[in-house]
């Protein structure tokens, strides 16, 4: 920060206002295993937030509620400052693909964390587990 001032940076010019910290979204998808999503949640619900100090994160965690539907992936979006996706499949397989053009959605968003394809459970990996059964290799 220092070094940035030393050469004269003047954030305010440059309309860097940063994540608030009050607006962390996500949407987390985890394998349908119990011991996965008991510790997925906790992480998220107890750990996250004691990690950030003052700050609220909330979103949708997909095992808890629902799959997300088009409208609540942009309510998250657009309502994010910093927005987090986990995953085991693909972005494009969840997020409607029309959406991506949309760029209003966007503009509230300073940041978005994206984690798809996470074989992180190496006896769930396989074709049906990464790839949607609502995927079409024409998309």
């Amino acid at each position: 920060m220092s070094r940035l001032k030393s050469v004269g940076h003047k954030a305010e010019l440059h309309n860097n206002v940063g994540i608030n910290k009050e607006e962390i979204r996500y949407i987390v998808d985890l394998p349908s295993v119990p011991s996965i999503q008991e510790s997925g949640s906790k992480l998220i619900k107890e750990l996250m937030p004691k990690m950030l100090a003052n700050s609220k994160i909330d979103g949708i965690l997909t095992h808890q509620t629902h799959a997300p539907s088009d409208g609540e992936w942009q309510k998250e979006i657009s309502s994010a400052s910093l927005f987090a996706f986990y995953s085991m499949t693909c972005l494009l397989h969840k997020f409607p693909s029309q959406l991506i053009s949309n760029l209003s959605i966007f503009n509230k968003c300073r940041a978005m964390i994206i984690f798809d394809r996470m074989n992180s459970l190496k006896t769930l990996v396989d074709r049906n587990v990464l790839t949607s059964k609502h995927f079409s290799p024409d998309d």
